[in-house]
């Protein structure tokens, strides 16, 4: 649904908010089953904030404005929350603030997630599955219709499969510039095939089939589901071993180069990712000259001379949230990761073929952070602070 600002009748708000969240779901809230959240996942895009609640069920939850600031309140009725629930911090910015409560005393305990939006933002909340959805974003400009609603998300038009000797082109077509996307590599397994994914920010793939067949020398099948907001886009490779590839970034879309393994055998390169504003991967060269560099046939030894022995990976990170960075070393490590809340910025970042520990360490260096390790939990913390380990007493 779509919610102008101050379109909702304040003597409502302040009186009914609770019998509304009841009509509203069509039972009664005090009755109705715990919405378990398992987690709050903001994320800013450009000039527009999105944040999604994971829950385990379907949500009886309503959404009134305040006036003198202007705030938007979400209610959520028999919400349990996650034990770090208040404490997830937004990005930086200058349009919104949140702050979560409990509300008791009513027909059922209700969370309350609080919005502070500037007048030069709009609001939208839907529900995805389980999911409550919150997008903020900046409102439509004097003279449209519409004010103050949310623009509608890019969207995905058409999968486009051109194959050459060697080297198979995908352009995934999309109706405007995609704001952000993260690649990442899956490895095979029992079930299924290596795979290459790409995960896209605030994309819409409604006009999409869920797949579709290639069958070239290196890639069998593409596959498309939602993931929030956004797409999750899956390029399964045809043989034991996932296919070298490059993926950049288009005015209309997203381009990925896929490279024959035999092809890719006879040199180092399929082509030059697109130049990027951001700066991260000047640092990176910068902070690397002196690490050791691939080579064929003897990059794996070149990595284990220098202490790194960990499982290889490829990504390729565009304007990235660092903490859903970390998120993937969680997946690929099968360690814990605990992220200090001082951790903030973004991230561009491509690397082919790499220790994920050495992938790791330079990440650390661009973002002037430390690790602490112990066991099976690294810690992630700023330079500036300290950090120390819990001692046993006993």
């Amino acid at each position: 649904m779509i919610m102008p600002i101050r379109a909702i009748n304040l003597l409502f708000i302040i009186f009914f908010p609770f019998a509304a969240l009841a009509a509203a779901a069509e039972v009664d809230p005090a009755a109705a089953k715990a919405y378990t959240i398992s987690s709050i996942k903001p994320e800013m895009v450009g000039n527009a904030l999105y944040m999604t609640i994971v829950g385990d069920s379907q949500p009886i939850y309503i959404v009134t404005e305040r006036y003198s600031p202007f705030r938007v309140l979400l209610d959520i009725a028999n919400a349990v929350m996650p034990a770090a629930g208040s404490a997830v911090t937004l990005p930086k910015n200058d349009f919104v603030t949140y702050t979560v409560s409990t509300i008791k005393g009513q027909q059922a305990e209700v969370s309350r997630f609080e919005f502070k939006i500037a007048e030069s933002h709009g609001y939208k909340v839907v529900t995805e599955g389980n999911d409550i959805q919150i997008a903020i974003t900046p409102s439509v400009p004097p003279g449209e219709t519409a004010a103050n609603t949310v623009r509608a998300p890019p969207t995905l038009t058409d999968i486009q499969v051109e194959e050459q000797p060697g080297i198979t082109t995908v352009k995934l077509a999309s109706t405007a510039p995609l704001a952000g996307y993260k690649t990442s590599t899956r490895r095979r397994g029992k079930n299924k095939p290596a795979a290459m994914i790409i995960d896209i920010a605030n994309v819409s793939i409604d006009k999409l089939a869920p797949e579709k067949i290639v069958h070239s020398a290196t890639l069998a099948k593409i596959h498309l589901a939602r993931r929030g907001n956004g797409a999750r886009v899956i390029f399964e490779a045809t043989g034991r071993v996932l296919f070298k590839f490059v993926v950049n970034k288009l005015d209309d879309g997203i381009q990925v180069i896929i490279k024959d393994r035999e092809a890719a055998a006879s040199t180092e390169t399929v082509a030059t990712p697109a130049p990027s504003a951001d700066t991260a991967i000047d640092k990176l060269i910068e902070s690397s000259a002196s690490l050791p560099r691939k080579s064929r046939g003897g990059a794996k030894n070149s990595f284990l001379a220098s202490g790194y022995s960990q499982e290889h990976i490829s990504v390729d990170f565009y304007k990235i949230d660092i903490h859903n960075v970390f998120r993937l070393f969680h997946e690929v490590s099968n360690l814990n990761i605990v992220v200090d809340q001082d951790v903030k910025g973004t991230l561009t970042l491509a690397l082919n073929d790499v220790p994920w520990d050495f992938a790791l360490d330079i990440i650390c260096n661009l973002m002037e952070l430390n690790q602490a390790k112990r066991d099976n939990t690294i810690v992630i913390y700023p330079k500036k602070k300290e950090f120390v380990w819990p001692s046993v007493s006993g």
